[in-house]
């Protein structure tokens, strides 16, 4: 599924001798998200969205996005862009480390690359992308901050994306590059936004943001990723912070805005993740242990407590 390319110019950028985690079997994958857990994509599928449940979310999504406006007293215009200025401020952070990573990744002459993150085989969108250069930081803010602002995403996701981001370049080597960027951070956005909140969050909603992003593509997107993750999301209130300030360091502005986590929301934080960990682990461990499987299932190692990075060796550097 990985392949190495090769291109001209730029020195070789040394990547981590970290070898990739143990393939679990996509019949695993596909029970976990079918049969021994209902996902939100079978959710949407079902026409949930329609049932009370789902009227219920959109009425407080609405009712969130009403809240913000109501409570913003200033607001940042960007090439159409909407965003309260200490989500700016955030987002210019990410975008800036991010696109520093992207400029690194074309610079790397064997380039790791994964398939279901490559763009020019599975586009979110029709808009024209030169593949052959890193784009503009200008364009990585745009496309953040789009999906923040429409879906009214509180910032601390998008502190937590870049975590799972890092935590996937250093399992795997992954390069980052202008192929891969967006649909990289769209799957873990998603995953980070189900982590953090404490209402529903469908996959489907991000449909409504890019067109040509089917629910079965979320749905293989998002496998991967935490398959990437060994189903291991949790996030320690260090390795937060630790992300947090250096992000707040390399701000354009000197007022960052987002303050650290208190008390409260860092044992949200890592209560959340935890459980959900927790329970994609214990879908995990059916699906693998279903009829079929037994055999199977005790000659495969899935190393759920695999080593969290304590830091951010790569997006961040």
């Amino acid at each position: 599924e990985s392949s190495g390319a090769s291109e001209s110019g730029g020195a070789a950028v040394p990547r981590l001798p970290i070898p990739a985690p143990p393939s679990i079997g996509d019949r695993a994958l596909n029970e976990i998200f079918s049969s021994t857990s209902e996902s939100p994509v079978e959710r949407a599928r079902n026409a949930k969205m329609k049932t009370k449940m789902g009227r219920l979310a959109l009425l407080r999504k609405k009712e969130r996005r009403a809240s913000a406006g109501r409570n913003s007293t200033s607001t940042l215009y960007a090439d159409g862009t909407i965003v309260k200025p200490n989500m700016a401020s955030l987002i210019g952070s990410i975008a800036k480390s991010m696109q520093r990573t992207i400029v690194k990744g074309h610079a790397t002459e064997t380039q790791v690359s994964i398939d279901v993150f490559d763009e020019t085989a599975h586009p979110i969108a029709t808009d024209s992308i030169d593949y052959t250069k890193p784009p503009p930081e200008k364009f990585v803010y745009l496309f953040l901050s789009t999906m923040f602002q429409v879906e009214c995403l509180p910032p601390e996701c998008g502190i937590m994306m870049l975590a799972y981001i890092d935590r996937i370049i250093e399992k795997t080597n992954l390069c980052l590059t202008v192929k891969n960027y967006r649909r990289l951070s769209l799957g873990c956005l998603i995953l980070a936004t189900k982590v953090w909140e404490e209402e529903e969050v469908w996959n489907a909603d991000f449909q409504s943001i890019f067109p040509n992003v089917t629910g079965k593509d979320l749905a293989t997107l998002e496998k991967k990723i935490l398959s990437l993750l060994s189903f291991n999301v949790s996030l320690n209130a260090s390795v937060y912070a630790k992300y947090y300030f250096e992000l707040r360091s390399i701000a354009d502005t000197e007022s960052f805005g987002l303050a650290p986590l208190d008390k409260d929301r860092a044992s949200r934080l890592e209560a959340s993740s935890a459980a959900e960990t927790a329970r994609l682990q214990e879908s995990l461990s059916v699906a693998m242990l279903s009829p079929g499987r037994a055999g199977r299932a005790r000659a495969q190692s899935v190393d759920f407590n695999h080593s969290v990075p304590a830091a951010a060796p790569l997006i961040l550097n």
